[in-house]
């Protein structure tokens, strides 16, 4: 078990110019420390351990973390024409730019 409980599991929806996606933690008000922005892979989401596990770690070392489901994946209902594709990094930049 997590004997360090700073991940908090609250969904947050963002939206992108054309999209919605899916923040799995609740992006912070200010930044005050490392602040690790986690990416899952092709046909995964948050939810899978290994990003559960790297949250763990970060925030185990006092960082914050946070987790992104990118279009369409982790039960989020895709709403444009245009799909999760890991080449397309204007969702990142998306997130990054509110993180900021």
């Amino acid at each position: 078990s997590n004997s360090n409980n700073n991940n908090h599991n609250h969904n947050h929806s963002a939206n992108s110019p054309d999209s919605n996606y899916d923040t799995r933690e609740q992006p912070p008000k200010q930044i005050d420390k490392p602040l690790v922005l986690l990416l899952h892979g092709m046909n995964n989401d948050s939810s899978f351990g290994y990003i559960r596990s790297m949250m763990r770690t970060a925030t185990s070392r006092g960082w914050m973390a946070c987790a992104i489901n990118m279009r369409g994946q982790g039960g989020v209902e895709l709403t444009t024409p245009r799909a999760y594709n890991a080449g397309f990094t204007g969702d990142l930049r998306g997130v990054i730019l509110q993180l900021e």
